[in-house]
């Protein structure tokens, strides 16, 4: 049988729905889609993921859409998530 206490201590804690990405994608379908593509155009596409990221969260700044707060990890799993090629 398993410890109640022991059992709530190790069960994750984290209780959101969707991650950033997900809610974003809802409300502007190719908002990401076109920031990744604009800092592409900025930086190439031989930048790394954290580079990638800071440039869109820039980006997003200027817009009136939602601001993006991504990091490189967020950033790679929405890139792995929408097929994308990398070299």
């Amino acid at each position: 049988m398993l410890d109640t206490s022991a059992y709530k201590m190790f069960s994750s804690k984290h209780k959101g729905i969707s991650s950033q990405t997900a809610r974003v994608e809802v409300g502007h379908p190719a908002y990401l889609h076109s920031l990744y593509h604009h800092a592409t155009t900025i930086l190439g596409n031989v930048a790394t993921f954290a580079k990638f990221a800071t440039q869109m969260n820039l980006l997003s700044a200027v817009d009136e859409r939602p601001t993006m707060n991504l990091n490189k990890w967020s950033l790679l799993r929405w890139f792995k998530k929408n097929k994308g090629k990398g070299k």
